[in-house]
């Protein structure tokens, strides 16, 4: 399985909990914009990635090979790292409802 089409799937899973999110009239209007500039940052993020994995695999030049997959990497920590940091939260503020 590629990346896009692992891409594709989380996304079309995900969605609707955005867009129920987004469209609830519980969630005042600034937050619900909140949510939406997160989630296009994210989407944003990811696609650059996936661009950036395509690089990776074009690129000749094994020093500019290394570069672009060290930030590759780099990339993939920061996801993981927020992610992380996302579910640990989700998590707690979950318990106190």
């Amino acid at each position: 399985m590629n990346w896009k089409t692992i891409l594709t799937k989380a996304v079309t899973w995900a969605w609707p909990f955005i867009q129920k999110m987004i469209e609830s009239k519980v969630i005042p209007a600034a937050i619900r914009k909140m949510y939406e500039f997160f989630d296009t940052q994210a989407t944003y993020i990811i696609e650059k990635l996936g661009e950036l994995l395509e690089k990776i695999k074009a690129t000749e030049n094994p020093t500019k090979k290394a570069a672009h997959l060290e930030g590759f990497k780099l990339g993939i920590a920061t996801i993981e790292a927020v992610g992380k940091k996302l579910l640990e939260a989700a998590e707690i503020l979950g318990k106190e409802v």
